[in-house]
């Protein structure tokens, strides 16, 4: 649920065109240029007592062919997902998100072209229906 919305704001805010270059879950191996939305292995954290409230470490990965365009678009994305409360129609309401460190570039990925990880955390509530 969460990750469907943060591909909502990225495509909003031009970040991606959804299955063209913005991703939830896999990215194939022939985009050069390109955003991926992922779970984090740690998965979404409940409060019992406050049972609607989630908190969600996610991942972004940023790829693209040239390093220069791979770091602006990765500060982007982390200015545009720093969020204090934000309201995704008839979906959840963003209480808080924001990236947990600057982008991270990885070592090697295959085809050589550049990307950069972003670990986030959003604190969310779904909107009842």
């Amino acid at each position: 649920m969460i990750l469907e919305a943060v591909a909502a704001i990225l495509t909003e805010k031009k970040h991606g065109i959804p299955t063209k270059t913005l991703f939830i879950h896999n990215m194939p191996e022939k985009i050069r240029t390109g955003v991926l939305i992922m779970d984090d292995l740690m998965g979404t954290e409940r409060d019992d007592d406050i049972p609607d409230l989630k908190r969600t470490p996610f991942k972004v990965v940023v790829r693209d062919t040239d390093y220069s365009a791979c770091v602006k678009r990765a500060e982007a994305i982390v200015r545009e997902l720093d969020i204090h409360r934000r309201i995704i129609p008839d979906q959840l309401e963003i209480k808080r998100m924001r990236a947990t460190h600057d982008p991270i570039t990885f070592p090697d990925t295959p085809g050589d072209m550049i990307e950069m990880l972003i670990n986030l955390q959003a604190t969310w509530a779904p909107i009842n229906r």
